[in-house]
């Protein structure tokens, strides 16, 4: 048997089974938004709250889960009290995509409550289960039909009308049933390999730095070394020195900010901020201007070799300029480094992705309030004295090593993107009946059974 369909007129529907009805939410679930916030008030009744990062973060609500204490009203536990087949969503967030994400509430768990940012729709007919729309509100065509609706400047939210008013396919209870147990397997495989693909990615960066240390501190070629204070350099060759950053390197912070005129020669020019720094090159978005005076643009210029690193935000996070940036300057959120008797800067860049990776650089900044990697503390930062010749060489080691790496990074990367491509078509394509797993299902069923 094979369905024959019928057009919908909704453009996040497109055609469904001809036996299929097209339905609102309302007129099969409740919706009830809750106002249950996260304050213990005395004389109310303990209870807990299923919260908004419960259901962005899991499928799936069930007793693993670590629930906030809270305190409600008698009215309010019968009210947002949620129990199994229940489906809850995101109804408000600070960014409009996040809004209608589902989750199935697996079990029943007494005075657990929808918490506040939530809302809980329960079925209100044995025609139509919470595992079935479950899927539905995970399909992304369907949820967009919410996601337009959002209202919001800072923080968006959806009315409970526009929840309720939603229109959804209704096929008849077995096929609900079917796709809802077909989807759970197969999303269940596809994430399974997402995940160990994601691990995958884990190794390789664990490979990658690994490799790195070993071709730093033992070098290309050398045969004889010595031990360190270090404990996490170990040995290296006995020709190396460990010197502070500040006698192979030359640090400038940047200017302050200043977003007004105060001299007529003063010129308005463009500045990078903490923010446009990357490891993977300097990004010119968002680029801001400040008014700078003629010694200050010679003072600040930027050119190909300069190392930039962040002083505060993400510290240590640095860019290494493959060319000069002409009409470029720099703020004081960002040190300037340049080699002195040709240290290399590349050499030096490669050695500050190693420290922040293993940690020294964030353990050499005062987090009491925010962290800040001034340009005392960047100066004083260890680094590997070496004959110039061999930072040349490790940084094309590296660099050989580093094509490898992304090379793979790049396959896995694209392999994720296109089970997740697959997952969210798959979805869309069961809720839809343009795959017909009901009647698929069925035949495996017979063949099972002999017949």
């Amino acid at each position: 048997m094979r369905y024959e369909y019928k057009d919908t007129g909704i453009q996040s529907l497109g055609e469904v089974p001809s036996t299929w009805k097209i339905c609102k939410i309302k007129n099969y679930f409740s919706v009830k938004p809750s106002n249950v916030n996260k304050k213990t008030v005395e004389g109310e009744i303990e209870v807990e709250l299923c919260n908004y990062v419960d259901v962005y973060y899991n499928d799936s609500i069930d007793l693993s889960l670590d629930f906030m204490t809270a305190s409600a009203k008698d009215g309010e536990i019968k009210k947002f009290q949620i129990k199994k087949g229940d489906v809850i969503i995101t109804k408000d967030s600070e960014d409009p995509m996040d809004i209608a994400v589902p989750a199935l509430v697996k079990e029943t768990r007494e005075k657990l409550l929808c918490g506040y940012h939530l809302s809980v729709l329960s079925s209100k007919s044995s025609q139509f289960i919470g595992d079935y729309l479950f899927w539905v509100l995970k399909d992304l065509f369907i949820a967009s039909q919410l996601q337009k609706e959002a209202t919001g400047i800072t923080r968006w939210a959806i009315a409970s009308r526009h929840i309720k008013n939603t229109i959804i396919p209704f096929p008849p209870l077995r096929e609900q049933k079917a796709i809802a147990d077909y989807l759970d397997k197969a999303c269940t495989r596809i994430d399974r390999i997402i995940e160990i693909k994601e691990k995958q990615l884990e190794k390789l960066e664990n490979y990658y730095l690994s490799k790195m240390k070993l071709i730093f501190t033992k070098g290309i070629a050398s045969t004889k070394f010595k031990k360190t204070d270090v404990v996490w350099l170990g040995d290296i060759p006995t020709h190396w020195k460990i010197k502070k950053l500040k006698r192979n390197y030359k640090v400038v912070l940047g200017k302050m900010v200043q977003p007004n005129q105060k001299l007529n020669t003063e010129t308005e020019e463009k500045y990078f901020r903490s923010a446009n720094i990357k490891w993977d090159g300097i990004d010119t978005n968002n680029v801001k201007t400040m008014w700078f005076k003629g010694y200050e643009k010679r003072k600040f210029t930027l050119k190909k070799g300069d190392l930039l690193v962040s002083e505060g935000g993400d510290v240590g996070r640095s860019s290494y300029l493959n060319k000069d940036y002409l009409n470029f300057y720099f703020q004081n959120a960002i040190n300037r480094i340049r080699g002195k008797n040709k240290n290399n800067t590349k050499y030096l860049f490669y050695w500050m992705f190693l420290l922040k990776k293993i940690g020294y650089i964030d353990s050499s900044v005062n987090k009491i309030t925010i962290a800040h990697l001034t340009a005392e503390k960047l100066e004083r930062v260890l680094i590997l004295d070496i004959p110039v010749s061999e930072q040349e060489e490790i940084v094309t080691r590296i660099e050989l090593l580093e094509q490898k790496i992304q090379q793979a990074e790049k396959k896995i990367t694209k392999q994720i993107k296109t089970l997740k491509k697959y997952r969210k078509s798959l979805i869309h394509e069961c809720v839809t009946g343009k795959k017909q797993v009901f009647f698929e299902n069925e035949k495996t069923e017979k063949a099972f059974a002999g017949e």
